[in-house]
Formats: structure tokens, C-alpha cells, sequence
């Protein structure tokens, strides 16, 4: 007889709803959802693309399959655990749990995969696909080229169900059909006393699986030939919420490179995710995602000007590297890929002279080996001291992420078109042209129109300035003298000192006078971390960035051309501030929100159509 079946834990442990693995997930549900779903269907792929299919329907409560059970379930679990007067998590759960089974529909999400192998050896009872989803815990026997290596990502699923509870259904490349459901749920007592393990199991005596597909989706059947996995998530609580987004930016987040190489197809309700569309989708999409980068990861994959290159790691495999420089967007970071295709880490080294975006693909399979093993439990990182070697697994960590700050390093220096500033000289220095010839003309030629020449204003000798200002990386103009507003000050008293018959009220109106004439400060802001590169010298295109040592709601940046005696206003035509607005005057960029220690980063187009070394000067208008 096919019903739900609780297991009696024989008077053993007792389990509460705080499902370790469950609750690991239930954060950022349908991200992690996401993630692990298809990474066990790229692992169990026939040939590529896969194609992996979210969506969403609702039957009558009284077409769920065991739906009394598990109301006599729910009403008594909430009992058994009322003893614990201060676990609301528990009476929570299961006051909604009860709540939603007493309506009339129920929401489901349905997570089917194609051209997969579908879940193997469902008549077995150990150690096969079937059984290690449904019944093991912290088993996998997965190759080291598969993506999960600790069975945990099946927990992500539960963590979307109101009920916890699962349907999985496969048809599988052997020609074989099983369905079988999974509750995690409590220990609670039975009708016959007994008390029972936290999950339960719905299908044959045994606990055995039904051995047929289940049909769920009233609009959904899997054709002959069609082998694979449907997994229906039961009381799907995410249902009101924008999961769809979630999904899809989880999906161009983590598996980005799995799309664009072919090997991937997502379709979520009716939004497809392929190679064709990916352009498109993350376009729609890109004020979605989190940290703003996959937009810049897809223009490297695409881009002509990205740098390739293929190196044999410590004779254990190939590593595929790719770096584009000079863009307008760009992470400072490098996305690592496994062989699985799926996103492990994005990787930021200690210092960025130049701004890039890199990619590295590990693709040898004894690398990969030792990566898996290393590999945290979410899939997100490495932790040398997982090796049974911690040293031998910290050494060749180390070796890896010097590989990739070494290629990163050569790429920049070399790039001859790059002009940066890494300790200030790139302000005084003019540039050489990119053609091998010595360009033995003056930066600032007589090519210059319309330039404004004004006078140089005058600046300390460096034993005047002061230690706070040589940590600069830049020429900051010099604060205003305040000389002038002191010596009103002084004479303003003085007079009431000799007038002492005043009335009050003549005091309060030459004090408002002198607040209303009193004129805004210019106030130094150190600008740290200074960058400069040339992104397109016919467009006069550059990209400036740099780090304010303090707040400023109206922080100004001056542009100059450097010149041999002196330097003139380089006429701003066009500025784009990343993350926020500018306004222009001339070479004045004005109106900007400085945060301390956060990069501010605008690319300005000069009216000026050769190579040029650039002064700047950082600072704020504060009343």
C-alpha cells in the first residue's frame, strides 16, 4: 500500500525541526536551490546541452499525495513539542505547515533535467543515484570531476517547501521509472506509541519506492526516450515572492560559463536560458544581480580583445586562462571555474595597479581531484586543512593563486597601451606612443585648442606639508587661507567691545549678516589608491579612480594637462560617473559623493586627441 511511512527511532534519538542541512540553505533558498540542482544534473549528463526546466502549478490539496497523513503528522509534532515553551521555530512551523495543508490548493514547483542519465538503480539499496538522494545522509560517490562530494545539496529543496517535503520521480537511461516522497520533519509520537526519526518516506512497504513516474503537473509527461529527473517541491513558499528572478540570476551568477560554452540550458516558466539568449537575458536582468559582475565576466568570455592563455599546472592538468583590460566596466577579480562549469569563487588579489577582469577555467582532472577534496561544503571556496596534507594542499593553493597574480601582473606591464600611475610620477611624465617610435614631441603640443592657460597656483615645499598630505597619491590643491575671515572676526568683536551700549538685537542681526555672507570652504580630500589608464586615445577616453579619505557630499575633481612649465585645463566634453552622477564645468567635475575608503571611479572624455600626462586635484566644497 503506498502511504507515507514514519520510521519508530526504537526510543533513540530524537529529532527537531532544526534539520542541520535544511536550515544551511533556508538564507538565500532559491539561490542555493539553484545552484545545486544543476550542478547534480551537469554531473549526471548524457551529452551536452543539458537542459533543466523551473516551473510552477498548483493542484487540488486533495491531489496531494498523502495529504491526511500529513495533517495527522503536523497536529502531532505540534504537540509532542509544546513541552519547549521557548521554541517558537517549532510551533511556527508547524501552525503554518497546518494552515496551508487546510487549503483548498497547493503550490508546487517542479525542477525537471533532459539528457541526463535520470537517477540510477532505484531497485538497489545502497550506494546508487536513487538511494544516495532519497535515504543516505552525507553520502556521495560522485567522480572528481562531479560538483557535490558531501550529498547536502539535496537539502536545498526542503529548504523551499512549507511542508519540507519532496517528491522525486525519475525515468532513467536503464529504462527504469521510480517515484518516492521525503519529509524532514520531527520525532513525534505515532498512533501506537511509538516515537519516530525525523524523516519519513512516502511509497511501499519497506519504504520502498513506487515504480512508476509520478504525475504531479497536470501539463507535464516525460516521452519515451526522455530520461531523466523531475523533483516537485511541495507547498512551495517562495511562490509570491520574484523567485523567478532569483533563479534566473543565481543561474547567470554560478553557471555562467556552462551557458555561454553550450553546455547548459535553463528555462524558467517561460524565460530560456541558452548561449542565444544569454546576451539578452543578462542585459534584462543586470539591475537584479548582487554585486554587478556577471555582466563583466560575459564580456570577457566574448570579448576579441581578451587575452588566452594555457598552462600545465604542476603536471596535474590544464588551467585556461583569460584576462581583458581596458574596458569600461571591470571586477578586479578573477572568476574560478571547476570542470563541473559552475562558479567556485570570485578571487581578488592584494593589489590592482591596472583594472581587469580575468577568468580561470581548471580544467585538468588531477587538479580538479585534489580541488574537490579541499572544497567546503557549499561549494564556494577551498580550505587547505579538509586535505588529509593540509601543507601539500596549502602549497599547491598558494601556487595556484601565484599563478594567477603572475599572469596578471605580465599582462598589465606589458600592455602598452595602458597608461597607469603607481606611485604619482605618471602626472609630471609624458607618455610614448604605441607604435615602437619615440615620440619626441611635448606632451602638450601646439595641436591643444581653446586651452585656457591660468597661473600656477603655489605650493609648500615639502618640509611644510604636513605628514597627512604626502600619504597622497596626488597633487591636491592647497586650502584656502582663512587669514581673511579671521581677521573680520577679530575686528567684528573689537567693535563690540567698544560698543558695549548696543542693544541685543543689532548683536543677533550682524551675526545672521555674517552667516549669510559667509562663503563656502574648499577643503583637501587626500585621494589615495590613485589609477589612471587611457582607454582610447583618438576618443581622448579615460578612466580615472581613485580613494577619498573622507565623506563629502560635494566633492570636486579638477583635470589639468601636464606641461614642462606649467599646466592648463583639460576641457572635459563628456563624464560617466560608476555608480553615480557628475556635473561638468570645463575641467571641473563637480557634485560628487565622496564615501571614505570606497573607490570613486568616472571615466572622462578630454577634447584632446593625444596621449597626455594628467593632473588632478581631489577636494570638497563643505559651508
Amino acid at each position: 500500500m503506498i502511504q507515507w511511512r514514519f520510521p519508530s527511532n526504537d526510543h533513540g534519538q530524537n529529532y527537531g525541526i532544526n534539520d542541520t542541512g535544511v536550515v544551511d540553505f533556508q538564507s538565500d533558498p532559491m539561490k542555493f536551490l539553484a545552484r545545486e540542482i544543476l550542478q547534480n544534473s551537469l554531473d549526471a549528463a548524457i551529452s551536452f546541452p543539458i537542459t533543466i526546466e523551473f516551473k510552477s502549478f498548483e493542484i487540488s490539496m486533495s491531489e496531494m499525495p498523502g495529504k491526511d497523513q500529513l495533517l495527522d503528522t503536523f497536529e502531532r509534532s505540534n504537540e509532542y513539542w509544546k513541552v519547549l515553551k521557548n521554541d517558537k521555530k517549532t510551533k511556527n512551523f508547524f501552525d503554518k505547515a497546518i494552515k496551508e495543508i487546510k487549503k483548498e490548493k497547493c503550490n508546487f514547483l517542479r525542477i525537471s533535467d533532459f539528457n541526463t542519465t535520470g537517477l540510477k538503480g532505484s531497485r538497489e539499496e545502497l550506494n546508487t543515484d536513487f538511494i544516495n538522494l532519497t535515504k543516505s545522509t552525507g553520502a556521495s560517490d560522485k567522480c572528481f570531476g562531479s560538483g557535490g562530494s558531501y550529498g547536502i545539496g539535496k537539502y536545498a529543496s526542503f529548504a523551499c517547501s512549507n511542508f519540507q517535503t519532496v517528491f522525486y520521480s525519475t525515468y532513467d537511461i536503464n529504462e527504469e521509472e521510480a517515484y518516492q516522497g521525503v519529509a524532514r520533519l520531527v520525532t513525534f509520537k505515532r498512533q501506537d506509541g511509538q516515537t519516530t526519526q525525523g524523516t519519513a518516506f512516502y511509497g511501499n512497504d519497506r519504504n520502498t519506492p513506487v515504480f512508476e513516474q509520478i504525475q504531479l503537473d497536470p501539463n507535464f509527461k516525460r516521452q519515451k526516450g526522455e530520461y531523466g529527473t523531475d523533483i516537485y517541491v511541495s507547498a512551495f513558499k517562495n511562490i509570491d515572492d520574484n523567485w523567478q528572478e532569483d533563479i534566473i540570476c543565481s543561474v547567470l551568477d554560478n553557471f555562467l560559463y556552462s551557458i555561454w560554452n553550450n553546455k547548459l540550458q535553463v528555462i524558467v516558466e517561460k524565460e530560456k536560458i541558452c548561449r542565444e539568449t544569454l546576451e539578452n537575458i543578462i542585459e534584462k536582468y543586470r539591475d537584479k544581480f548582487n554585486k554587478g559582475n556577471i555582466l563583466n565576466y560575459y564580456n570577457l568570455l566574448t570579448s576579441e580583445n581578451t587575452v588566452w592563455y594555457d598552462h600545465d599546472f604542476q603536471n596535474m592538468g590544464n588551467l585556461k586562462i583569460g584576462i581583458l583590460l581596458g574596458t569600461e566596466f571591470n571586477t578586479n577579480k578573477t572568476l574560478m571555474v571547476r570542470k563541473t562549469g559552475m562558479k567556485i569563487k570570485e578571487y581578488k588579489r592584494k593589489s590592482n595597479v591596472v583594472p581587469f577582469t580575468a577568468f580561470l577555467y581548471i580544467e585538468g582532472d588531477k587538479i580538479n581531484q585534489e580541488l574537490k577534496i579541499i572544497e567546503n561544503q557549499k561549494h564556494d571556496n577551498w580550505d587547505y586543512k579538509r586535505h588529509k596534507n593540509p601543507n601539500k594542499a596549502k602549497m599547491m593553493l598558494k601556487a595556484l593563486y601565484s599563478f594567477v597574480d603572475d599572469f596578471i601582473t605580465e599582462q598589465t606591464e606589458s600592455n602598452n597601451d595602458t597608461s597607469i600611475d603607481a606611485v604619482g610620477i605618471g602626472a609630471f611624465l609624458p607618455d610614448l606612443d604605441t607604435d615602437g617610435k619615440d615620440n619626441k614631441t611635448e606632451t602638450v603640443s601646439d595641436k591643444l585648442m581653446n586651452v585656457d592657460i591660468v597661473a600656477v597656483e603655489y605650493k609648500p615645499s615639502a618640509s611644510k606639508v604636513s605628514k597627512k598630505k604626502k600619504s597622497g597619491r596626488r597633487i591636491s590643491k592647497v586650502k584656502e587661507k582663512q587669514e581673511d575671515v579671521e581677521e573680520i572676526d577679530k575686528e567684528t568683536w573689537s567693535k563690540e567691545d567698544k560698543n558695549e551700549n548696543k542693544k541685543e538685537s543689532n548683536t543677533n542681526e550682524n551675526k545672521e549678516t555674517k552667516e549669510k555672507n559667509k562663503k563656502p570652504k574648499q577643503v583637501d580630500i587626500i585621494a589615495s589608491n590613485f589609477r589612471f589608464m587611457n582607454l582610447n586615445k583618438e576618443d581622448g577616453k579615460y578612466v580615472i579612480a581613485f580613494v577619498p579619505d573622507e565623506n563629502a557630499e560635494n566633492g570636486c575633481v579638477d583635470l589639468y594637462l601636464s606641461g614642462e612649465v606649467g599646466r592648463y585645463k583639460a576641457k572635459v566634453s563628456e563624464a560617466k560617473l560608476i555608480n553615480g552622477t557628475c556635473e561638468i564645468n570645463e575641467n571641473v567635475l563637480s557634485g560628487i559623493k565622496f564615501e571614505k575608503g570606497k573607490q570613486v571611479r568616472v571615466i572622462v572624455t578630454l577634447d584632446y586627441d593625444e596621449y597626455c600626462a594628467l593632473e588632478v586635484d581631489v577636494y570638497a566644497i563643505k559651508k
